[in-house]
C-alpha cells in the first residue's frame, strides 16, 4: 500500500457505515445476508418461524419490522407469509405487527390483509376482504 493511502484496503472493499446507526447497519447486513441463496433461505425461515410463535404483540411487532425490512420474498415465501398472519392471532389482532406487514405487502403491491386459507390449506380458494368475516 503507497504510504499516502490513509485509507487502506478496507476502504475499496466496503462502504464505511460510520454515517449510519448500528440499525441502519445491521438491517444492511441482513439484506445482503439474505440474497445469498442458501444462507437467505435460513435467515427467512428463522423469521418466519419466530413470527409464527410470537408469544405476544410486542415479539410478534418486532420480528414483522425485521422482516418488512426484507428488500423481496419468493412467492413461496409470500405465501408462508399469508399462512402465518392467519395463524397467530397476535398478528392479526396486533397493532404492531399489522402496522408494519400492511406497510410492506402494500410496498409490494400485495393484497391487505393477506387472503384467508381455507380450511383445506389453499389461500386462493377463500379471498377474505378487509373487514369482513367468513364466518
Amino acid at each position: 500500500m503507497p504510504s499516502g493511502d490513509r485509507l487502506g484496503l478496507g476502504h475499496e472493499q466496503w462502504p464505511s457505515g460510520t454515517d449510519r446507526s448500528a440499525k441502519e447497519v445491521a438491517s444492511l447486513i441482513r439484506n445482503w445476508l439474505t440474497s445469498v441463496s442458501e444462507l437467505g433461505e435460513m435467515i427467512i425461515d428463522g423469521l418466519f418461524a419466530a413470527l409464527e410463535s410470537a408469544p405476544g404483540y410486542i415479539a410478534a411487532g418486532e420480528t414483522a419490522e425485521r422482516i418488512a425490512e426484507l428488500d423481496s420474498l419468493t412467492q413461496e415465501q409470500w405465501t408462508r407469509l399469508d399462512e402465518i398472519y392467519w395463524r397467530n392471532d397476535q398478528l392479526y389482532h396486533g397493532v404492531l405487527p399489522t402496522r408494519a406487514l400492511r406497510r410492506m405487502y402494500q410496498w409490494h403491491g400485495r393484497e391487505w390483509p393477506p387472503p384467508k386459507p381455507s380450511p383445506s390449506g389453499d389461500a386462493s380458494a377463500a379471498r377474505v376482504s378487509a373487514g369482513s368475516s367468513p364466518f
